[in-house]
Formats: structure tokens, C-alpha cells, sequence
């Protein structure tokens, strides 16, 4: 596996017209919890968790990517609460084709664009030239949706970590 041909430098926080994208913090582990516990919004990744072992796997999972990559899935606000609504982010796990940009919002937060958005914030400090994708489960016809209003295209089926079968989304060329 090799990381990104060009520097991936991107911010720590990046903020939209509603969102906050944000660095993960210990002070989010209890929403991490929630959204590992959500049935709906885990369905198509890997199934739920008992929101204790969630909020901790999932807050150092996406700790440990910014600090062995530089660059991981970002905490998501909604400015005017203050609430965490999920988790969006470039992703380069070690057994990925290429740079994935992933994300995921607990289901009260569904429909209301805030995926687009905050993926289009994130997408603009993607390097120039490189493949990017988003590895999307054939039945998870909402992140399907999400794909197709970033202008992604299905291209190849994929086994990632020797189960988990999605669909690479092809994203436009910076």
C-alpha cells in the first residue's frame, strides 16, 4: 500500500453555511457511542455496538488514522446546536485501492444535505491528479444518493478486508 502520490495536507477544521468539520476529541466518545448503536445508520457498516465499546472504538479509530495519516474522518457539528451529527472524512486504511472519502451521520441528521455538504468541504483539499472513491454497499441506496450529488460514478466492485463487498464510486478529477 502507498499513501497519496501528492501531499495530503488538509485542515483541522473546516467550517460550511451549518457545519462545523472538526478534529475527533475525547469529549466526543459518547457520540462516537451513539452512532456505533445506531441500527440505522450502521446497517451497512459492520453492524451496531453497545455505545460504550462504540464511542471508544470509533473516537480512537478515527484518532489513530489523523495521527498515523494526517488525515482522517472529521467530527461533524451543526453549528446552530452544537450537536455531533456524525463523522466525514478522507480515509487510507492499509488494505484500500486508493483514498477513499467516507461518511456517516447518526439517522435523525439524515436528509437534511448535511452529507454533501460537509463531503464537498472536505473533497476541495484532496490532491490534484490522485483517484479518489467512496466505497458504498450495493444496498445502501442513501449513500448511493450522497455519491451521486457529489457527481460520482459506480466503477468497480471491491472485497475490502476480505468481506466487507462494496461498490468504488469513482469521484470527478480535482
Amino acid at each position: 500500500m502507498s499513501l497519496p502520490t501528492a501531499p495530503l495536507t488538509v485542515p483541522l477544521r473546516i467550517e460550511t453555511d451549518r457545519l462545523i468539520l472538526r478534529v475527533p476529541e475525547e469529549a466526543d466518545m459518547a457520540a462516537f457511542g451513539r452512532f456505533g448503536a445506531d441500527e440505522a445508520a450502521m446497517r451497512f457498516l459492520g453492524g451496531t455496538m453497545l455505545p460504550e465499546k462504540g464511542g471508544w472504538r470509533g473516537l480512537v479509530g478515527a484518532l489513530g488514522h489523523w495521527t498515523l495519516r494526517g488525515f482522517g474522518f472529521y467530527s461533524v457539528i451543526e453549528k446552530n446546536t452544537g450537536a455531533w451529527v456524525g463523522r466525514i472524512g478522507f480515509l487510507y486504511p492499509d488494505t484500500w485501492p486508493c483514498l477513499e472519502l467516507g461518511w456517516g451521520l447518526l439517522s435523525p441528521y439524515w436528509g437534511k444535505g448535511y452529507a454533501p455538504e460537509a463531503a464537498l468541504a472536505v473533497r476541495a483539499h484532496r490532491p490534484a491528479g490522485q483517484r479518489l472513491i467512496s466505497c458504498i454497499d450495493p444496498q445502501n441506496i442513501p449513500s448511493q444518493r450522497v455519491a451521486e450529488k457529489l457527481g460520482c460514478q459506480p466503477k468497480e466492485a471491491l472485497t475490502l478486508y476480505g468481506t466487507f463487498r462494496c461498490i468504488a464510486w469513482d469521484h470527478p478529477p480535482a
